[in-house]
């Protein structure tokens, strides 16, 4: 990712580590936060694992669309490694009635977004943006598995009265994991609540 381009490729999905509906994100907007479905796979960036990060507008609060910094600088904070955030507006929510997905990126504090879906065969990237959504982003919008999914870091939550066999396994870590400004996908706890206040 580069000043100019500040975008990293679409990435191949791979292991579904997070769905969190009414997922929570700060916002520095009038209504001071938003709420969306969100969405995590672990996937590779050359080398590297990286995040692919999608969330879907749910109508409350600011939307993704006005919040890209601080959706950005909340998810920076939690996890390491290249990301990759994408925003889903559902047909409900677009005012063509078609639904669309925007890539945020962040580059000098400034929020860039760009069109992945639909764009018009004029776009420079029309071809690859069609091909990914064809094999891989008309099913991750689908997504409508058990959201109690283990971690790869666990154990991510230490709330005592989380259901999730997750969150009771033995030898619990006394430090914030890399989820604790998402939050436990289960009860909704997070490890550091005064690192996580932003998110509230």
């Amino acid at each position: 990712m580069s000043a100019a381009t500040p975008f990293l490729p679409l990435p191949v999905p791979g292991v579904h580590r997070l769905r969190r509906e009414g997922w929570r994100y700060p916002s520095r907007c009038a209504a001071g936060y938003g709420r969306g479905l969100l969405r995590i796979w672990q996937c590779e960036v050359g080398r590297t694992y990286g995040n692919l990060v999608l969330i879907s507008d749910v109508d409350e609060g600011a939307t993704p669309a006005n919040s890209g910094e601080d959706i950005w600088a909340a998810l920076r904070s939690a996890f390491v490694g290249p990301l990759i955030v994408l925003e889903h507006v559902p047909p409900e929510r677009d005012w063509q009635g078609k639904g669309c997905v925007d890539q945020l990126a962040v580059a000098h504090g400034r929020a860039h977004w760009r069109h992945i879906w639909p764009t018009p065969q004029s776009n420079p990237g029309h071809e690859g943006f069609d091909t990914w959504m064809a094999v891989y982003g008309h099913e991750l919008l689908a997504t409508d598995t058990d959201p109690r999914i283990p971690f790869l870091f666990g154990p991510h939550c230490l709330h005592a009265f989380c259901p999730s066999a997750a969150c009771g396994i033995e030898g619990r870590v006394a430090r914030p994991c890399r989820f604790s400004r998402v939050g436990c996908p289960h009860c909704g706890a997070r490890d550091d609540p005064d690192r996580a206040a932003g998110l509230r």
